[in-house]
């Protein structure tokens, strides 16, 4: 199962594009540096350089581990006007519109939406926090499983519980 797991994270991290119905920009890009310096701060100060150069305003989320900075025009400008800007400088490998995604289908597990009740757990926390935060339900727009063949060996399975009566 362990070796598995790599598996379903990089599953998980591509399937959200193509499990999109639709998307809407949000009037952000993404910013990818080119060949980024080595070092976190280093990373982060050569972001900070992109962005000032470029007149934009920092905005949302930035990974200065990759060298992934989120930007927004100035008050009155185009994304065209700072898209074009960030592409000319030969700092900037990427410009991308940030967009974001809408699932065709949400999963029918109650475990992601019932609420963990274990003492100590902040609230809003689901059941299936685990697969959530793998986006793992994305995946349902690719696949329910049909067909698919599951083996569970375990000397402590319930074969009388409603989700495995009759499939045992």
């Amino acid at each position: 199962m362990r070796r598995l797991a790599p598996l379903v994270v990089l599953l998980a991290a591509l399937l959200p594009a193509a499990a999109a119905a639709s998307t809407t920009a949000t009037g952000r890009l993404l910013v990818l540096l080119d060949r980024p310096a080595r070092g976190t701060a280093t990373l982060a100060a050569a972001g900070r350089a992109v962005i000032a150069s470029a007149g934009a305003q920092p905005s949302g989320h930035s990974v200065p581990q990759i060298g992934l900075v989120t930007v927004r025009p100035r008050a009155g400008e185009s994304l065209a006007a700072l898209t074009a800007r960030l592409r000319a400088d030969p700092r900037v490998q990427s410009v991308q519109p940030e967009r974001r995604m809408a699932f065709r289908e949400t999963p029918n597990d109650p475990a992601f939406s019932v609420q963990e009740t274990s003492p100590g757990t902040p609230a809003g926390i689901p059941v299936e926090w685990w697969a959530a935060r793998e986006n793992l339900p994305a995946a349902w727009d690719i696949s329910h499983g049909e067909g698919a063949l599951v083996a569970v060996i375990d000397s402590g399975v319930d074969a009388t519980h409603p989700e495995l009566s009759g499939r045992i």
